[in-house]
């Protein structure tokens, strides 16, 4: 039961990411430019201000800014596909095989 719940929150946000994409696409053709919209962007539209506290190490600072900085779509693509996998079901045991 717990895999099915991992692999249908994997399944949402791989939707969310090909959403982004169409959306981003549609804009670059509209546009004539290569338009991609960064996550931090895609959090302050949900409202979401992604924030970390004052006295954090400056790798981590460094680390989440270009994390924000990423499109949206291929940051949601990348979360879906490892979700998936952890959600994903095991394969049969074969006895008596050697491989």
């Amino acid at each position: 039961m717990i895999r099915f719940v991992i692999r249908l929150v994997g399944m949402l946000v791989l939707a969310a990411a090909v959403v982004f994409a169409v959306g981003d696409i549609a804009r670059t053709i509209a546009d004539d430019v290569v338009q991609m919209t960064p996550l931090a962007t895609a959090l302050a539209t949900l409202g979401l201000a992604p924030a970390l506290p004052p006295d954090a190490a400056a790798p981590l600072q460094a680390g989440l800014a270009q994390l924000l900085a990423a499109p949206t779509s291929i940051v949601l693509a990348v979360f879906a596909f490892i979700i998936l996998f952890i959600g994903r079901p095991t394969r049969p045991r074969r006895l008596g095989a050697l491989r």
